[in-house]
């Protein structure tokens, strides 16, 4: 249900840019660099175009920082615990930086062909594993109902997955024929449901209520086990890759960098800056899930489902046309569109408290990782450090790309 409502309304952005271009000759003949941000400024004006912009970074900068520390736990857990995970971040941060000096998505082809490949053959992989599991090993399959907390935290999860769905303006703008993006944002959701369902679907049949919050923790140690960490590492850091570079290529824009070619100082310096935030954010919330459940339950609610209703039912406002019968169509789809609103505000609304809560609350908040290096190895068992939330909850992250 939420990937039919995500394609609806990545299908209302398409349809929008397309009666813009249709409205302001500009678009249709100059590029356009932000495309989403330039849909909010022409339709409510200069002031929507920052709020997009800014949710935008700030969306893409929290996935990544997701994404970052997903992959340090799954490189601790290839090398058998030998190094700490705060420690795997920074090595990371390290080897990724050089990597993000690229100047634009066109250079990064093999960083998204490898993180679509891998991940495909890592949902596969999965499946096999569980499904191949010895039934006389199955532990009893208790299945309760989940609390509302739990839900709407679970819920955030899946809002996560359609990130990439902010991204769709900019990829509609590479595609020959842009009317028929409609028919694509269908079908790539189709494609995500056929990959990650059965994922979600045979580990609640197979291991129910014990199934553990990294789905891979339940699986029977051996080389298959390996293989699928190996994969879902390289899917997180060609993801990784793939996100940092739209909020660098905005950050340069902003300081009026972007114009330089090449490698340049003024390029490896802001970019080189960029990875250090990113690196301050994962050491101090070193529980990734606390920042996935924020960003999907607010800025990918906001991107994804709401901004997109808002400015189609001002551009359709403005262009529903005289007759009875477009009149009527028009207020079916602003109901359901305002109907979409309203719950996501809601929903947002619970997400916010609950994930508060979760990050604050006495025995689940986590010691930055540098203060636990300052006051000791027993600091972060003072606050339930190794209770986090891994690798198959960000599992559905939709990597954007101009290809």
């Amino acid at each position: 249900m939420c990937a039919s409502a995500a394609a609806y309304t990545g299908g209302l952005l398409g349809r929008t840019w397309i009666y813009l271009e249709s409205q302001y000759a500009d678009l249709s003949t100059g590029h356009v660099r932000q495309p989403y941000a330039e849909m909010g400024r022409r339709t409510y004006g200069s002031w929507m175009g920052r709020v997009i912009l800014t949710l935008m970074n700030i969306t893409l900068f929290g996935t990544s920082v997701v994404l970052l520390l997903v992959s340090a736990e799954l490189i601790q857990q290839l090398a058998a615990g030998a190094l700490d995970t705060c420690i795997w971040v920074l090595v990371l941060t390290m080897v990724l930086t050089p990597v993000t000096w690229l100047g634009s998505p066109q250079h990064l082809r093999a960083p998204a062909m490898f993180a679509l490949v891998s991940v495909v053959a890592g949902a596969v992989l999965m499946v096999v594993q569980m499904v191949t599991f010895p039934p006389e090993e199955r532990p009893h399959v208790p299945l309760s109902p989940p609390s509302l907390s739990t839900f709407c935290l679970g819920l955030s999860t899946i809002m996560f997955s359609f990130t990439g769905v902010s991204t769709f303006p900019t990829i509609q703008l590479d595609m020959a024929e842009r009317a028929r993006f409609s028919r694509a944002a269908v079908g790539g959701f189709a494609g995500l449901c056929m990959v990650y369902v059965p994922v979600a679907a045979t580990g609640y049949m197979v291991y129910g209520d014990t199934v553990n919050i990294n789905l891979i923790q339940n699986f029977t140690p051996g080389p298959l086990l390996i293989v699928i960490q190996v994969l879902l590492t390289v899917h997180f850091l060609g993801a990784f890759v793939m996100l940092i570079n739209p909020v660098c290529q905005n950050l340069e824009g902003a300081l009026h960098v972007s114009g330089t070619s090449g490698l340049t100082r003024q390029r490896v310096l802001l970019r080189s800056g960029l990875m250090l935030m990113a690196l301050f954010m994962a050491e101090t919330v070193p529980s990734f899930g606390k920042i996935m459940h924020l960003i999907g339950g607010t800025f990918t609610l906001m991107l994804t489902f709401i901004l997109p209703s808002l400015l189609y039912i001002r551009l359709r406002g403005e262009y529903r046309g005289t007759s009875k019968h477009g009149y009527k169509r028009y207020l079916v789809k602003r109901f359901y569109l305002s109907s979409l609103c309203l719950l996501c505000v809601a929903l947002s609304s619970v997400v916010v408290y609950y994930s508060v809560d979760e990050i604050v609350a006495p025995g689940t908040f986590q010691t930055p990782c540098y203060l636990r290096w300052w006051l000791g190895p027993g600091a972060g068992d003072l606050d339930g450090l190794n209770s986090t939330t891994t690798v198959t909850d960000v599992l559905n992250v939709t990597v954007p790309s101009d290809m």
